[in-house]
């Protein structure tokens, strides 16, 4: 999951780059979403229910850690913009993807850390 969610972590610095806001904001949940699953995999035993959606049941494991409550938070807005990106006719507003990006990187190794621990 590391090497995915790096990839995706290399596409989102070339869409703000480029000011691609719909893809920066698919990329970078997924970056987390990945980085989250890789936790989820390696210390709490997850297998992936065919009959539970994967999204939801990685917002269960965000919100269960110590610091949940900020990163779930953090990763809410990550679903919330990635959804306008992908299903809206808007694009996310540019000052959101911007912060989440700060954000999204410390989500991202906060996790990668749990889950290397």
């Amino acid at each position: 999951m590391r090497n995915k969610s790096d990839e995706n972590w290399k596409v989102v610095a070339l869409c703000l780059q480029y000011e691609t806001l719909n893809a920066a904001a698919s990329r970078l949940y997924y970056a987390v979403f990945q980085a989250v699953l890789a936790y989820a995999i390696a210390k709490k035993g997850y297998i992936r229910d065919p009959d539970v959606s994967v999204h939801i049941k990685m917002s269960s494991y965000v919100r269960d850690t110590p610091d949940g409550k900020f990163y779930e938070r953090v990763y809410k807005l990550l679903i919330i913009s990635r959804t306008t990106a992908d299903y809206e006719p808007e694009t996310p507003p540019d000052p959101r993807i911007g912060s989440l990006y700060k954000d999204s990187g410390s989500m991202r190794q906060y996790f990668f850390n749990l889950a290397e621990s």
